[in-house]
């Protein structure tokens, strides 16, 4: 009795096998046909894919793959001919033919029972591939057209997936191009991880090199508020790309913002070495100098700003800044003079001081007539040289601005 529950029981697998496998045949026939059924060749696909005793085998894979290779590819002839065409579906089908090529990849490379690796299906896979990465591509593109940059980065990411996952040894020029589109896609759709992982692999593949760091800058600083990383990707493109000011320029903004001001000053003399006919570095410099009190370099510097831009009106305002701050240093120390006549050689060379920074002030103001900070130096200065009527005149100007 024993024998006979055995042997049913044995006939019974062997039915349950032979039903999967005639899935796998139905779908593939239905997938072919002249007229095909999409859904019954995915139905009887899915039902061997979930079955034990034909999910592990490369042909229900690859049968898989084919089924949707076919639909995607039935998508895109609809468009071709100007008829209702569904774009998720061909991207979706694209995407899970991929999918289903690769695990018949993985397992058609298996050994054998003698230990021989014979692929049956790397052939047709390698064939099929070319048109997969075509419809990735003009997936990816529709999706962005449409700015739905999740959609599109999951297409370009499946393409560049494709190379590895499919074994395929054609040397595709266009890979790390669409890799560089599969970020800027993560990026526009907000997806900031996704997008580091890919800038940080394109800036060290060399590809568009500069302008990854540039998006790791960003995203690091703006997105992840993550300080030694987005210094590191500036020193790090500082380094490379000395004549791109873009990093040197923030990376001396950032030694600024933490107040180590000579550190900035290093870099600043690094890029004017670099690009000796930019004004505003001198002027920027100048500041630095100023502000650790080497008034002289920093006057150097804004004459040399004004040397390259004669209208920077900020490096004028600089210099009667500059002359106008000497002047109250020694205003200041007159005060505390007890010989009297001594007292008056002093405040009189203060006054000629504060004379010498009036025309700096006003060329800035003639050239920008509007700025605030210009204007009150202007009004203090007026003051303080006892000039009543441009005092009264620059503050009708101020009182007419602020009424806006």
């Amino acid at each position: 009795m024993k024998k006979i529950v055995l042997f049913f029981a044995v006939m019974l697998t062997a039915s349950a096998m032979f039903a999967q496998k005639t899935n796998v045949t139905k779908a593939k026939n239905k997938a072919l046909a002249e007229t095909p059924d999409f859904d019954g060749a995915v139905t009887a696909i899915n039902a061997a894919l979930a079955d034990e005793t034909t999910k592990n085998q490369a042909l229900t894979w690859h049968t898989a793959g084919l089924v949707h290779y076919r639909i995607q590819d039935a998508e895109a002839n609809k468009k071709i001919l100007k008829q209702a065409y569904s774009l998720d579906k061909r991207s979706q089908s694209a995407i899970k033919a991929v999918d289903y090529y690769a695990k018949t990849t993985e397992l058609d490379n298996l050994p054998d029972a003698k230990g021989k690796v014979k692929p049956k299906y790397v052939k047709d896979i390698r064939e099929k591939a070319r048109l997969l990465k075509q419809s990735l591509i003009e997936c990816g593109v529709e999706y962005w057209e449409k700015e739905d940059y999740a959609s599109a980065e999951k297409n370009f990411a499946k393409y560049v997936e494709m190379q590895s996952s499919l074994r395929l040894i054609d040397n595709d020029t266009t890979l790390i191009k669409i890799k560089y589109n599969a970020a800027i896609a993560s990026k526009l759709a907000e997806q900031h991880d996704k997008a580091i992982a890919y800038f940080e692999e394109l800036k060290s593949e060399g590809y568009e090199e500069a302008a990854s760091l540039q998006f790791l800058y960003e995203m690091y600083k703006e997105e992840k508020q993550d300080t030694a990383n987005y210094v590191r990707i500036l020193q790090e493109g500082t380094s490379r790309f000395p004549d791109v000011m873009y990093f040197t320029q923030n990376l001396i903004n950032h030694y600024i913002s933490i107040g180590e001001i000579n550190t900035a000053i290093e870099f600043l003399n690094v890029a004017i070495e670099n690009e000796k006919d930019n004004p505003q570095l001198y002027w920027v410099r100048a500041n630095l100098n100023e502000e650790m009190g080497n008034i002289s370099t920093a006057l150097s510097d804004f004459e040399t700003a004004i040397s390259l831009k004669s209208d920077y009106a900020e490096a004028y305002n600089g210099i009667g800044r500059l002359k106008y701050n000497q002047a109250i240093i020694v205003k200041n120390d007159a005060a505390d003079i007890k010989d009297y006549k001594l007292y008056q050689e002093e405040d009189k060379r203060a006054t000629e001081m504060f004379k010498e920074a009036l025309p700096y002030f006003k060329k800035a103001k003639e050239l920008k007539p509007d700025d605030m900070e210009i204007l009150k130096s202007l009004e203090i200065l007026y003051y303080r040289l006892d000039m009543q009527k441009e005092l009264d005149e620059i503050r009708e100007v101020i009182k007419k601005l602020n009424e806006f």
